[in-house]
């Protein structure tokens, strides 16, 4: 009997409980958010997590984690103008948010998208100001840095991400649909 992996098992577990989490409590705006970002990292069905945080935004607009999450998935398809809009809303709702490191990285990633590598890795800085362990800002800092020349600093946010994470580098770009 071939044996399934950790990492497989858990994943699919919490897919069933995300899926389960819809069906319980499909009108709830928090909820559906807490789903869609269950699912980017898990791979799930790309345009179903579209149409789940539409949805929660439509329930509730107000809501800055909806609109977190809407940025996060936004940045991943590789829509970056939108994806900054997303994540300056969240930020414009809840202005003290303890998710400003999350809503930062965003950006970050955003702005990597747009090829604005100096301002990415600026805001990087800050989001690792905030939450210094967040290993996916540290291998984005490095492609920052790749990118503009500065080796050293990418050397260094490659060996902070390597204390981190155990997980390759080249298998972070995955998360995203467009992994230019």
């Amino acid at each position: 009997m071939a044996r399934i992996g950790p990492i497989r098992v858990m994943g699919s577990l919490a897919l069933d409980l995300a899926k389960r989490a819809v069906q319980l409590a499909e009108d709830d705006s928090e909820v559906l958010s807490w789903v869609t970002g269950a699912y980017l990292p898990l791979d799930e069905n790309f345009d179903d997590s579209i149409v789940l945080i539409d949805r929660s935004i439509a329930l509730n607009p107000g809501s800055s984690l909806a609109w977190l999450m809407s940025g996060w998935l936004r940045a991943a398809a590789g829509d970056a103008d939108r994806a900054v809009e997303h994540f300056e809303m969240s930020m414009r709702l809840d202005p003290c948010s303890s998710d400003r490191g999350y809503q930062l990285s965003g950006i970050a990633l955003a702005r990597f998208g747009q090829r604005r590598y100096a301002e990415a890795a600026a805001l990087l800085k800050e989001s690792l100001q905030l939450q210094p362990t967040v290993s996916i800002n540290h291998a984005l800092l490095a492609a920052c840095y790749g990118h503009l020349g500065e080796l050293e600093g990418a050397r260094a946010a490659i060996a902070s991400y390597r204390l981190l994470s155990s997980r390759d580098l080249n298998e972070r770009v995955t998360l995203f649909r467009r992994p230019e």
